[in-house]
């Protein structure tokens, strides 16, 4: 199949919508990411990398996404090239400060979960008399995880002795 087939055939299994093409086929787990299956193929691969490939845009170890507002356009026109790094730094531009440290609380949170330490042993962490290195081999973490609960990098402290701590929170 030739590019310019190829370009058609996808633009077919499209809803022209002002001039974005929202891809009516399926989609990744994600939900974000148009995929289909290559004609005369099996191989499932995403639209947009097959339509940048197409029009001979190198796309070799580099990530494609939309720059519309449709998740489902896979116009050519509104489709960029990037490595991933690039595309992390555009996604962290367009959030907000707030919302980036909710979503950083439900991380941690999520972490803590399924974590080792329970806010009941940093307590007892932080109060014991034993070596740092005797009191990982006796709770089954590594010496760095003990340091860092010591220096608060990791369960650090909630800032209540301060009387204008959470007076600037967003």
């Amino acid at each position: 199949m030739t590019p310019q087939e190829l370009i058609k055939h996808v633009e077919s299994r499209c809803r022209d919508d002002a001039g974005c093409w929202v891809w009516l086929g399926c989609l990744q787990k994600c939900g974000t990411t148009p995929v289909m299956k290559l004609p005369g193929s099996r191989k499932v691969v995403q639209v947009r990398r097959v339509l940048m490939e197409a029009k001979g845009v190198k796309v070799a170890g580099k990530v494609t996404t939309y720059t519309c507002e449709s998740p489902r356009c896979v116009h050519p026109d509104h489709t960029a090239v990037m490595t991933r790094g690039e595309l992390q730094s555009r996604t962290n531009r367009n959030i907000s400060r707030a919302v980036r440290l909710k979503r950083n609380k439900l991380i941690t949170e999520r972490r803590r979960r399924t974590a080792k330490l329970t806010p009941e042993i940093v307590a007892l962490i932080r109060q014991s008399p034993m070596p740092r290195n005797l009191l990982a081999r006796y709770l089954g973490v590594r010496r760095c995880t003990i340091d860092a609960v010591f220096t608060g990098r990791s369960w650090a402290e909630p800032a209540t002795s301060n009387p204008f701590a959470g007076l600037f929170r967003l």
